[in-house]
């Protein structure tokens, strides 16, 4: 690949994770960047459990990741890479940041369920939470307006979405870069609050994922 095209792909990374700064500190993650050794760019983040660093090499051609424990100073996550292209870029990052924000002992399967504003997505999540809950399966549930989607999608491994936005399901697959499966409410269980369907669906999709296991 043109070192040229490399180069202004890191470029582009790096103003994207440094625009996102207030979405960050919703997740208590401070964050820092500066100018490291032999011409490197660093940008190092702190969480309330790790800390890392994601240093630009040789013109932002390679990119290396790098996470370590708060309690034993343990790494815990690396990856050195070449710059392709910009989802290869988006999507190690978004990986890099979930395990940097995962809480120690939290393996829970993440699902957001979004609807136009988040009011009734919200009532279906702590419905579908509630179920959980009481079958001991390690299950979160949360819930947010469509508007929204864009700044929390990375931290979940599922998003549904009600009936309201289901038609945008393509659009929403272009917003988060196909990072994130998507799956859409039956309308009438949404409608009638009928967990159960949308339950079995979420159950499935942990099991293949091996983060739910019982």
């Amino acid at each position: 690949m043109d070192k040229s095209y490399s180069r202004l792909i890191g470029e582009i990374i790096i103003r994207w994770i440094l625009a996102n700064q207030e979405r960050y500190k919703e997740d208590a993650v401070g964050l820092a960047y500066f100018e490291g050794s032999h011409g490197s760019y660093i940008i190092s983040f702190e969480g309330p459990e790790k800390y890392g660093t994601i240093t630009f090499w040789e013109d932002n051609c390679i990119i290396e990741e790098q996470l370590f424990s708060k309690y034993d100073d343990q790494s815990i996550f690396y990856l050195h890479y070449e710059v392709n292209d910009i989802g290869q870029c988006r999507h190690l990052f978004i990986e890099f940041y979930k395990c940097l924000i995962k809480k120690r002992g939290d393996n829970r399967f993440r699902v957001l369920i979004s609807c136009t504003t988040g009011i009734t997505s919200c009532i279906f999540a702590s419905r579908l939470q509630k179920l959980a809950d009481s079958l001991q399966v390690n299950l979160r549930v949360d819930a947010t307006g469509y508007d929204m989607i864009k700044n929390v999608y990375t931290t979940y491994d599922l998003l549904l979405l009600a009936p309201q936005i289901a038609h945008k399901k393509v659009e929403i697959l272009k917003m988060t870069n196909s990072q994130i499966q998507i799956h859409r409410i039956n309308a009438g269980d949404y409608g009638m609050m009928n967990i159960e369907n949308t339950y079995s669906l979420v159950y499935d999709l942990g099991r293949l994922k091996q983060i739910i296991t019982n």
